[in-house]
């Protein structure tokens, strides 16, 4: 992913980005070496500053956060991956570092504050993993923490029902008020939180059609089409077009001319340029449409 030679490379919010693009390509093995070289670059800055209070002349390096924010980021981006590779108890390892910051001294109101959000992420992540590890009695205590913090819901929906898939969890319908409280507004989504849009809608129409709910698989199909016709997404689209299809003998009258209006409008869309219409039946001029 990059030529960077880490050995000497000590630019904290350089390695944070590094983190962040390796996250965005999946490569966890190189996320680890980031997140291994950035937690062990804050800690030798961290001690260098009582070094400078003693009167050791060493230069202090420019960042644009507390030290605190990058030595718990490191841990927190190294529990993540871990996570992607299923294995949970390095995961815990790491959640239960960045859990508890509060022995790093000379902490301004900016880094108590980080402190304070690393420990409640840690919460949130450690209801995640319990999940992952099969423990399904998490579950009632994840749903309300997640209703209690709705800056959450997206990240534990993922969570809830990739555990769902693992572990061939029954939901119950659980989760059906976390579900209707996201919806995001898609017209304007940053990458992370299209991403995660996605996955959760992926992962509901697995769910729902491997357990023969397919009026409702076929509901969140049509519904994230619609959402990705729109986004001009052509993964998203081909996705739910082959899931509809695989379950078309499933889906109800209504279900199947809404999913042909929205065909008809792709086509539609398509034909203008030719200066020829879809009426229906047929693929007609333009002029002869409008008749």
């Amino acid at each position: 992913m990059t030529e960077i030679d880490l050995r000497n490379y000590r630019d904290l919010d350089g390695l944070v980005k590094l983190l962040r693009m390796a996250y965005s390509l999946g490569n966890w093995p190189e996320l680890i070496d980031i997140a291994d070289h950035l937690h062990v670059t804050a800690r030798s800055m961290y001690e260098e500053q009582f070094l400078r209070e003693q009167g050791q002349d060493i230069m202090p390096i420019h960042k644009e956060r507390p030290l605190v924010y990058y030595y718990g980021f490191s841990l927190l981006m190294k529990g993540i991956a871990f996570r992607k590779q299923r294995k949970y108890e390095e995961e815990r390892c790491c959640i239960r570092q960045y859990s508890d910051l509060g022995w790093f001294q000379n902490l301004d109101e900016d880094g108590t504050q980080e402190v304070q959000r690393l420990h409640f992420l840690a919460r949130a992540n450690s209801f995640g993993l319990d999940l992952l590890e099969g423990k399904l009695e998490t579950l009632p205590k994840y749903v309300q923490f997640l209703i209690d913090n709705p800056q959450e819901i997206a990240p534990g929906l993922v969570n809830i029902l990739e555990a769902a898939l693992l572990h061939n969890f029954d939901l119950n319908d659980k989760i059906d008020a976390l579900i209707e409280d996201f919806n995001p507004d898609t017209t304007e989504l940053d990458p992370l939180i299209f991403s995660r849009y996605t996955r959760i809608m992926y992962l509901l129409i697995i769910y729902r059609f491997r357990n023969k709910d397919y009026r409702r698989g076929l509901g969140y199909t049509l519904h994230a089409l619609d959402k990705f016709i729109h986004l001009n997404d052509m993964s998203g689209f081909k996705r739910c077009v082959a899931m509809f299809e695989m379950f078309r003998g499933y889906a109800s009258t209504g279900q199947i001319k809404e999913y042909q209006s929205m065909l008809s409008c792709i086509v539609q869309a398509e034909l203008v340029e030719e200066s020829m219409v879809f009426d229906g039946e047929r693929i007609v001029p333009s002029w002869e449409g409008a008749v």
